[in-house]
């Protein structure tokens, strides 16, 4: 699978993969919520961030898992 794009509500990137990891654990619970956020962080490279100015959509920010990772810890 070469990629995809989906778009989510949040305040910033790293709530952006909590709610992310929230949605996916209230899917079912048969899966342990540790595994849904490894799963999730192993399968998101980017997350792009966008705020509205002047009237428009704007990239704000790019931030790569990795650094991601490091803010949440």
């Amino acid at each position: 699978h070469d990629g995809g794009m989906s778009t989510i509500h949040a305040n910033g990137a790293a709530e952006a993969l909590v709610r992310l990891e929230a949605l996916a654990s209230s899917a079912s619970d048969a899966i342990p919520q540790p595994a849904v956020a490894d799963m999730v962080r192993s399968a998101i490279e980017l997350v792009v961030t966008v705020a509205r100015s002047g009237g428009r959509r704007r990239v704000s920010g790019v931030h790569r898992m990795a650094d991601l990772r490091r803010e949440a810890a």
